[in-house]
């Protein structure tokens, strides 16, 4: 192999060097095009699969390979809509470990998946479970993860490796690896900040927010839920503080939402527009349904459950500074129904919504305080479009509902809430009217402090569908 010194020296200073030329000294790789499309597909084990460690276990069963738990909204968030990460490219399995080990299947089995979702770029994050019980060499889980980039990239798929990331923290010692799995791990992740430079390769490094002991290596005590997965603060910190601005130039190419007069729907000129009546939230002609305050044009306050005072401002500037807001403040203690909830909603002709439509939704939401909102069981927020015949007027193809207990948990937040995609039902009876709303769950008895602010509302036919 040539030293690339010896071939500029051997061509003259200023004589043209083709790509192929610099290529064969093994130090140069020629310019290799950003992903074609802005879908990312998933690929590893539970923290892929669920994030959010510690949840109680019939959350994590009634939201499978939730993205509001996970890493994936965080980065969705970062990105501000420019990519796309539905739970339908989660190739996630719990337990699984980075190739065929007893009775797990190995992640390398669902690497044609990938590449049949056609996802355009796959981020990886494996090989955690070949430590513990497993007991796999070192180079075990780097021969399977050589695979799976070597077989991705050559199928012209962009890899973003999260190098194996850790097991143990302050509160659950038991899980911490010592001796020979210890180096094994210290080993896998050292292959893979290598991979750096790679064609097709992206690595991130989340050591600096979530490594607490660069001697036994540990989880940040705040950003683990149970010593082994990311909780709702570790998904943020992956996502959003660490995949974000590490990955953002990949999908540079691909516009984020932007919000103005001109996205309001016409069959005719822009049928890919807002669907909803005034989506800029101006005017104070809203109905208050008996809550104090105002709140914006074609927006509805539902009528607060027994206990709560809640308040709108129309037209409000949120703590980032972003005008156009409707604020709303809840307060009080919730004295009515079962995690009662209060609904705030914004009307959307749906005279050119058709059955089988695929539909977009999000909000721009700041959280600045949220205090006895939410059950550890049930949602805090939805995003739900629930009126027509029959109840739900969408379900959801490519997503869970899309529900924030996390984003409450973790106040303040700002958060960019999307939900990639619903399918009008068939059958369904398209009304007139209908209501997009977002819905905070309260908990029943206990007294709340919810302030949101809500900013940019959006529900339009899917361009990707």
């Amino acid at each position: 192999m040539s030293d690339i010194s010896t071939i500029v020296r051997s061509y003259g200073g200023d004589q043209f060097i083709d790509e192929a030329t610099l290529a064969a000294c093994g130090r140069y790789q020629p310019t290799i095009a950003y992903p074609a499309n802005n879908l990312i597909a998933q690929l590893g084990d539970s923290r892929t699969a669920q994030g959010g460690g510690g949840l109680p276990d019939a959350m994590l069963i009634a939201q499978p390979k939730s993205r509001a738990y996970g890493y994936q909204t965080h980065l969705q968030n970062y990105l501000h809509g420019r990519v796309r990460v539905p739970s339908t490219v989660n190739f996630g399995l719990s337990g699984d470990t980075s190739g065929p080990s007893g009775s797990n299947p190995g992640v390398t089995s669902r690497v044609a998946n990938v590449i049949a979702s056609g996802a355009a770029t796959c981020i990886v994050l494996c090989s955690i479970n070949d430590r513990g019980s497993e007991d796999r060499t070192a180079a075990f889980s780097i021969a399977n993860l050589e695979y799976i980039v070597a077989t991705l990239t050559a199928a012209g798929i962009w890899v973003i490796l999260i190098p194996e990331l850790f097991k143990g923290s302050a509160s659950f010692p038991g899980l911490t690896l010592t001796g020979q799995q210890l180096q094994n791990q210290k080993d896998v992740f050292a292959w893979g900040m290598a991979q750096t430079g790679r064609v097709r390769v992206r690595v991130v490094d989340p050591r600096t927010l979530l490594l607490s002991n660069p001697t036994n290596w540990t989880w940040v005590d705040s950003a683990t839920g149970d010593g082994l997965h990311e909780d709702l603060s570790g998904a943020k910190i992956i996502g959003y503080d660490v995949l974000g601005p590490q990955v953002a130039d990949l999908f540079a190419q691909f516009p984020g939402k932007t919000f103005t007069t001109a996205n309001l729907y016409d069959a005719s000129t822009n049928p890919l527009g807002n669907l909803l009546a005034n989506p800029l939230l101006t005017g104070t002609g809203g109905t208050a349904n008996g809550n104090a305050g105002t709140w914006a044009d074609n927006v509805t306050a539902i009528t607060a459950p027994s206990g709560l005072t809640i308040t709108g401002t129309a037209g409000a500037t949120d703590p980032l500074g972003r005008t156009g807001c409707q604020r709303i403040q809840i307060t009080g203690t919730p004295s009515s129904g079962t995690n009662p909830s209060f609904q705030f909603g914004i009307s959307s002709a749906t005279a050119n919504i058709l059955q089988g439509d695929k539909l977009s939704g999000y909000f721009e939401i700041y959280v600045a305080a949220a205090t006895g909102v939410l059950s550890p069981a049930n949602t805090v927020m939805r995003i739900v479009h629930n009126t027509g015949t029959p109840t739900p007027y969408f379900t959801q193809t490519n997503e869970q509902a899309t529900n924030v207990q996390g984003f409450c948990d973790i106040a303040p937040y700002s958060w960019f809430a999307m939900i990639d995609e619903f399918t009008v039902q068939t059958g369904n009876t398209v009304s007139a009217t209908s209501t997009y709303s977002i819905t905070p769950q309260l908990l029943n008895g206990t007294a709340c402090s919810l302030d949101i602010y809500i900013r940019t509302p959006f529900l339009g036919k899917n361009q990707y569908a």
